[in-house]
């Protein structure tokens, strides 16, 4: 990719069929190819711009990501500058970035407002090849301290160029995919915690169902074996009293 940007004033007007527009901009001029992935940052007021060549029917796709774009973000970042001053501001005028997009003649072919933290938008080139100016402005004119903003681009051209995924939108599913796997480790944590509580419980049950027993058994067989050592006790005993008896009878 070849780049060369200069900081000038430029005067550039875009035409429709009812509007003459003029900006004095601060003009970023890049020779892109099919494919690239930039960042520029936005302050309050200024229009920056780079221009496209591009061929006679070519689809232009641009993928972008802006945070600031998030009123929840902003909101964060109205706390932690300036205590909460301006939250009502913020809920009031959201925050959004103009796009404009110019044709070599300087006629406007392409004009909307992003306001989504991450999204796209695209446009045809028509019949009409050369240079194409594709500005971003905010639409704020009294920021907080007059912060930049961080806007990241993804731009696809071409006549076979096509809508597919949102490069800037992958990490978040893919922190979505993290987040679901965590979400199953600490399923399958609980699950084996509930496992090894049940297991340990179980366990514990049979020891102590084996200690009763153990002690049942032995209690069984002491009072067995006193039983019969009584028992054979008192056949001694009943023998020998019989036979006492029939010694005093002179029977024997």
């Amino acid at each position: 990719i070849f780049f060369r940007a200069f900081s000038v004033g430029v005067e550039a007007s875009f035409s429709s069929r009812h509007t003459m527009m003029r900006w004095t901009l601060f003009l970023f001029v890049l020779c892109i190819t099919p494919g690239l992935s930039i960042y520029m940052y936005l302050t309050e007021g200024q229009m920056r711009c780079f221009t496209m060549e591009l061929e006679p029917e070519d689809n232009v796709i641009v993928y972008y990501r802006c945070p600031d774009l998030n009123i929840e973000n902003r909101l964060k970042a109205f706390h932690a500058t300036s205590g909460g001053a301006g939250v009502h501001e913020a809920h009031a005028h959201p925050l959004g970035i103009n796009v404009i997009v110019g044709d070599p003649e300087g006629f406007l072919i392409h004009q909307e407002t992003l306001h989504n933290e991450s999204s796209s938008f695209d446009f045809n080139s028509m019949e009409l090849p050369g240079e194409h100016s594709l500005c971003f402005q905010t639409n704020s004119s009294h920021w907080w301290g007059n912060e930049q903003i961080k806007f990241h681009l993804d731009v696809e051209t071409g006549v076979d160029a096509k809508a597919s995924t949102n490069p800037w939108e992958a990490p978040a599913a893919e922190l979505e995919s993290i987040q679901a796997i965590e979400k199953h480790v600490e399923l399958l944590k609980a699950k084996m915690a509930e496992i090894k509580h049940t297991s340990e419980n179980m366990i514990e049950r049979e020891h102590t169902f084996r200690m009763t027993s153990d002690s049942t058994f032995r209690r069984v067989w002491l009072s067995a074996v006193v039983q019969g050592i009584l028992l054979v006790a008192l056949a001694m005993w009943q023998v020998n009293s019989i036979t006492q008896m029939l010694k005093e009878r002179k029977l024997v």
